[in-house]
């Protein structure tokens, strides 16, 4: 499984937990502010979820905790950009829920960034 593939099943996981689904958007949206990917930051080879698939929901975490480890460690202070982030992420979770979606990355990414189902109209 290639990096590419695992990004695409961690981003169709349906989360179950809200919270949790507000935390991997925070971390994605850091993540991305930096200028990086999660596919530059993981930390887990892609055999070993291919061995766990059950741990896809991990790969955002993984990543996050890979950069934050890449560029200082603990010390690295991000709550106030992850707090804003997740002001964001909570108002795009409402907007799928609202539309009656599923909660994926995929549509919490459509949510921000205003497409698909969640295009304003003028």
């Amino acid at each position: 499984m290639t990096n590419k593939e695992l990004i695409a099943l961690a981003f169709a996981h349906v989360y179950t937990d809200e919270e949790k689904f507000v935390e991997a958007q925070a971390m994605e949206h850091t993540i991305a502010n930096a200028g990086l990917s999660i596919r530059d930051h993981l930390s887990y080879g892609t055999t070993w979820f291919e061995t766990h698939p059950d741990e896809v929901i991990e790969v955002i975490p993984s990543a996050f905790n890979q950069m934050r480890e890449d560029f200082g460690g603990e010390g690295v202070d991000i709550e106030p950009e992850m707090r804003d982030w997740k002001k964001q992420a909570k108002k795009d979770t409402k907007l799928i829920l609202k539309a009656g979606l599923p909660m994926t990355m995929a549509n919490a990414r459509l949510a921000f960034e205003k497409k698909g189902p969640f295009v304003v109209k003028k």
